[in-house]
């Protein structure tokens, strides 16, 4: 199980990699898909912040300054960029995803989408009850 997921998660460097890529060298291809895959990391673990002060009932993280999401974005990044592009991780899953069957990568890609589009809809979700739990109201 912990395969397939890892494989998912070179899936989705693969995806963001490759989309658009001949309209890019290989080295922004590569930051795109670290911020993208970032970004969505991000989204997971802001989502489940949001479900642990629903849950205690009290809000442990007061207000997450810009700063501070800013921070964990670039850390995010930076570790995504040294697993998947220096220690060449993605690179390699990259090229070997190529020789892989139709099927198995029918199966990577769309569950991959899947996993992406969960993960964001649970994101979204969560900081809406977040929003409606702490009685907040979002600024017009």
């Amino acid at each position: 199980m912990i395969l397939f997921f890892k494989e998912i998660y070179l899936t989705a460097f693969i995806i963001f990699f490759r989309f658009r890529g001949s309209a890019w060298s290989p080295e922004w291809n590569a930051g795109k898909s670290v911020s993208v895959l970032a970004f969505i990391e991000e989204a997971f673990l802001l989502g489940i912040v949001s479900w642990l002060e629903v849950l205690a009932g009290e809000r442990f993280v007061p207000h997450l300054p810009k700063g501070a999401i800013a921070i964990a974005f670039v850390a995010l990044c930076a570790t995504n960029h040294y697993l998947l592009v220096i220690r060449g991780y993605g690179i390699r899953f990259e090229q070997e995803f190529t020789r892989f069957k139709k099927t198995k990568k029918y199966l990577l890609v769309t569950s991959c989408i899947a996993i992406i589009v969960a993960v964001i809809t649970f994101s979204i979700y969560s900081i809406s009850v977040f929003h409606r739990f702490f009685h907040i109201v979002p600024k017009s």
